[in-house]
């Protein structure tokens, strides 16, 4: 793993529509902590932010250069105990719990790798940020989570 101090931290930023700073109590999913700073990943060992965007701009930053295409990936196979549990579950109905960790696991690892990928190019944002799954042999999942690494500048 990563050195990431935390990966559903960083998904959380991601989906909230405003950032929460990291001295904010606020660690729920759609905050309401007032922050002018959009959503960020942040690393143990630093405290440089690789701003993520789903969007081609960033509110308040200039793209000064962009770097290229970043992605992240992983590929996971499902343990075949939980996968004979969770098919008798599917008789009953009702979440997958141990999928639905799975998938979410995944998502976070393939995050975490396209942000180490986009500091490797020197780059403090990623824009038009993407997820992307597929199966790639029986009994897989692909997750890949791509976007275009950039360098911005916070407009005054």
């Amino acid at each position: 793993m990563l050195p990431f101090r935390s990966s559903l931290r960083h998904l959380r930023r991601l989906t909230a529509p405003v950032a929460a700073s990291r001295e904010s109590p606020c660690r729920q999913p759609f905050c309401s902590a007032s922050s002018s700073d959009p959503p960020a990943a942040t690393t143990a060992d630093t405290d440089e932010r690789v701003v993520l965007s789903t969007v081609l701009s960033v509110p308040g930053y200039e793209v000064v250069e962009a770097l290229g295409v970043v992605e992240g990936n992983t590929v996971r196979t499902r343990d075949v105990a939980r996968d004979f549990l969770a098919h008798l579950k599917s008789y009953i109905g009702g979440e997958l719990a141990m999928y639905t960790q799975l998938q979410r696991e995944s998502r976070e690892e393939a995050l975490d790798r396209l942000v180490a990928a986009a500091r490797a190019r020197g780059a403090n944002g990623v824009i038009g940020l993407r997820y992307a799954t597929g199966t790639v042999a029986p009994q897989t999942s692909e997750h890949l989570a791509y976007g275009t690494a950039v360098r911005l500048k916070r407009l005054p």
